[in-house]
């Protein structure tokens, strides 16, 4: 389990590193933002949180696109529904593919 734990934030901070070098622009707006908010001193505080709005936008976008855990917890339909013109009969086990739902232009932008 701590492992687990681990393993998935380390990925989305590697995702989140490699997506800044690829994007300098977005690097150097994001390293600005923090600079401000410390204002010299060595480090942000908790209470410097309800500043950093780039940086919380930085961090959504990374986990939109690279999601921490690409499928969800399969799920049993309770019910017969009907998704996207797909009959979907109640008991079936689905499974969210997050990976692609934050990549699907209908449902936002993407880079």
């Amino acid at each position: 389990m701590f492992a687990a734990g681990t393993d998935t934030t380390y990925r989305v901070l590697e995702w989140a590193m490699t997506e800044l070098a690829r994007h300098p622009r977005v690097m150097n707006k994001l390293q600005n933002e923090l600079m401000e908010t410390a204002n010299g001193k060595s480090h942000i505080t908790d209470s410097d949180l309800d500043q950093i709005h780039y940086l919380k936008a930085v961090t959504n976008e990374t986990l939109r696109v690279y999601p921490r855990i690409p499928l969800l917890i399969p799920r049993e339909s309770t019910q017969d529904v009907i998704v996207n013109g797909y009959d979907i009969p109640e008991k079936t086990v689905v499974i969210t593919n997050a990976w692609t739902i934050g990549r699907d232009p209908k449902l936002g932008q993407t880079r």
